[in-house]
């Protein structure tokens, strides 16, 4: 009878330096808490706490990350942008308490919605949130008139499409609205850049302006509309290109005009 010699093989490991999330075991049913805000992620979503959840197990693993929000915001990004131009001065004050009051209250709801930076300057106030969601709900409180999205947000947009489609708010690729190029299309955007078309009849409906408008501004905005449309007369047209004019307001009486 031959007897093998038997050799016990030993492993040597190595530890590397500790960190938080190694001091507790990883799971599929664990807990992730963010060690920026303390926001937890729990059920495919992120709560501010979780004493509603009475089935919580007490011996849950726990790892620790940086959770979208806080992320978005430490790498100065953003997913919703506003650009309210023309507001008056004296309502500014107000106009910023209210982004807040409304932007604390989502936060309160669910803490991946915040507001990044209000940043008021000659052409307008810009606002920045990390939820695009957000900002169509804060534009909806403050009423806007342009709503640009990249082609990813547009699923986000679908609960709120009864909302901005009856009001011609939502974003639509043949009016330029659902770009990847955000920062050039809100710069066109803000230097007055407008989509029109005619319908069936040849009839061109093309809003110039409000109410809070001065003479000036109304002025130079029909001025610079019938000059642009006058740019887009095709060379093998003849005769009158732009027949008549009528001004109204909404659902006014329409006046015309004589050129």
């Amino acid at each position: 009878m031959i007897k093998k010699n038997l050799v016990k093989k030993e492993r040597l490991e190595v530890y590397e330096p500790r960190k938080e999330e190694h001091e507790f075991p990883k799971g599929k049913l664990g807990l992730v808490l963010c060690s920026v805000c303390n926001a937890a992620y729990y059920k495919k979503s992120w709560h501010h706490n979780l004493r509603n959840y009475k089935n919580l197990r007490e011996n849950l693993p726990i790892k620790f990350t940086v959770c979208p929000a806080c992320k978005m915001i430490k790498d100065k990004q953003f997913e919703g942008e506003i650009i309210i131009q023309n507001a008056p001065a004296k309502i500014q004050n107000e106009l910023t308490n209210l982004i807040k009051s409304f932007s604390r209250r989502a936060y309160e709801r669910d803490p991946m919605h915040r507001l990044i930076e209000i940043k008021n300057s000659p052409r307008g106030t810009r606002i920045t949130t990390t939820e695009n969601q957000l900002a169509v709900k804060l534009a909806k409180k403050i009423n806007f008139d342009i709503l640009v999205a990249t082609p990813e947000m547009m699923p986000k947009l679908a609960k709120v499409a009864k909302i901005l489609g009856p009001k011609g708010l939502m974003p639509n690729p043949k009016s330029e609205t659902v770009t990847t190029k955000i920062a050039e299309t809100v710069a066109a955007l803000k230097k007055g850049k407008a989509a029109f078309k005619n319908d069936d009849t040849g009839n061109i409906h093309q809003t110039v302006g409000k109410v809070s408008f001065t003479e000036e501004q109304l002025q130079e905005n029909i001025q610079v509309f019938l000059t642009t449309l006058e740019k887009s007369k095709p060379a093998g047209l003849k005769g009158k290109f732009i027949s008549g004019i009528t001004v109204c307001s909404t659902m006014g009486k329409g006046i015309k005009i004589n050129r």
